[in-house]
């Protein structure tokens, strides 16, 4: 059992024809992605300006590259100073940062290629989206990764509301981008991508023939077929919305299909999904399994170890979670979030970096506005957000023997004892504290 930093340097003098990419090289893709590549990586846009429509955006075009390597852009990044990547410090932490050094060091990454990069940020249409493609040395495929999400408010609304929506803008950009990509780049392709980006990478490729798309996508201008696509990745990522996915299920993608989620899984199992996850055991706790930096290879097969069941916390949160949002309709919750993000906006935040820098300030002041709110966005937060931590208690005792149960060593099974009661305090207290005027 070995972490995935640990894997990079183990098959790092390795051709990717010596040993076949795996699930953990498209991790460390995904991973180092999340840094600001748009400051470096060709564009699609660019691509459209400079490449003739009489052929095909060619991987090797020395006179205009539309592909940069790993190792060119860590050259990129290292002209920058330190402190310039500090302001999006939640995104390009440090850890991404060491991992793309490590990457443009060694044999088997250091030529990966990098291009084809869109990036759309529209605030009043809440969406912040970007996507890429990247190419492994004597692969013959082609990777379309889309990135997951950042600290911005507006990406954590894009969040919630593909949570509670059929559709949001970000899946017809998706559905455009991926016909871009499959007229214009010889194939077959692998989608895939992680959190938010994963469920892009599913919504596009298993829609991009529009068979089943949503009415409100339609017309785009391309129809491509999914013929070309060898295999789909969703890396802890959504599912397909309810009523989508039950059309879905039989679907020719679905044998080529791949969706991983950790123990605790809390991202990831939101929604529908395509196919049975695989669930990955993790070096980390609750959400924090989400950073795909501690989930475990097994070094024997060369592969991410799998777990049996996801952990009682994600038991306990996702029976919350259904519970809460049928209790409620979708524009009843997105107003409930709308209103926390406009207040968070109107503390002089625009996102969780700048949250985090200043945190004790923010506490300080947090009560301040929230009293401030008016009498309807007050209502609203006290009714939905109470009624929130109510089923998160009665869920929690109601999954008590789940963690009394846990198929563990003694040691591992007294701690998730002890933290089920602090956090069975915790709500408690919350719940003492936070009594609406109507309760």
């Amino acid at each position: 059992m070995i972490t995935v930093m640990d894997y990079v340097k183990e098959v790092g003098h390795l051709s990717f024809i010596d040993c076949p990419y795996t699930e953990m090289d498209m991790m460390v893709l995904l991973d180092i992605s999340y840094l600001p590549f748009e400051l470096w990586v060709p564009s699609l846009t660019y691509a459209k300006e400079i490449a003739p429509p009489s052929r095909k955006w060619l991987t090797t075009d020395k006179k205009h590259p539309l592909f940069i390597s790993v190792q060119t852009i860590y050259h990129e990044f290292c002209k920058k100073p330190k402190d310039y990547y500090l302001k999006n410090h939640l995104v390009a932490t440090e850890y991404r940062q060491e991992l793309l050094k490590v990457l443009a060091h060694l044999p088997r990454y250091q030529h990966v290629q990098f291009g084809l990069i869109q990036t759309k940020i529209a605030p009043k249409q809440e969406m912040d989206y970007s996507s890429l493609v990247f190419i492994l040395p004597g692969v013959p495929e082609q990777f379309v990764a889309f990135r997951g999400s950042n600290a911005s408010f507006i990406s954590w609304m894009e969040n919630v509301t593909l949570l509670m929506k059929p559709s949001v803008p970000a899946h017809r950009v998706a559905l455009e981008y991926l016909a871009d990509i499959f007229n214009n780049l010889p194939g077959p392709f692998v989608i895939t991508g992680h959190s938010k980006g994963g469920h892009l990478a599913l919504f596009a490729a298993f829609l991009s023939d529009y068979n089943d798309a949503p009415s409100a996508l339609l017309p785009l201008p391309h129809k491509v077929s999914t013929d070309c696509i060898k295999k789909v990745m969703n890396f802890d990522g959504p599912g397909l919305a309810p009523d989508l996915a039950k059309k879905l299920h039989h679907h020719p993608l679905c044998h080529k299909t791949q969706h991983y989620i950790p123990e605790a899984a809390i991202v990831g199992s939101r929604l529908c999904p395509l196919v049975v996850p695989d669930i990955i055991s993790s070096y980390n706790f609750s959400v924090f399994q989400h950073n795909l930096r501690f989930w475990k290879v097994d070094a024997t097969y060369c592969q991410l170890m799998r777990a049996n069941d996801i952990s009682p916390w994600s038991h306990t949160f996702n029976d919350t979670y259904e519970k809460w949002a049928q209790e409620f309709e979708p524009d009843e919750i997105l107003a409930f979030y709308r209103v926390l993000f406009q207040m968070l906006k109107s503390m002089g935040y625009a996102s969780f970096n700048e949250i985090d820098d200043d945190i004790f300030t923010f506490l300080r002041h947090f009560k301040s506005h929230f009293d401030a709110l008016n009498a309807q966005d007050r209502a609203l937060i006290d009714r939905i957000g109470y009624r929130f931590l109510v089923i998160a208690k009665d869920m929690l005792i109601q999954n008590s023997t789940l963690f009394s149960t846990i198929q563990t060593t003694q040691q591992t099974t007294h701690h998730a004892q002890t933290t089920y009661e602090t956090m069975k305090d915790t709500l408690e207290h919350l719940l003492k504290d936070w009594l609406p005027p109507w309760h």
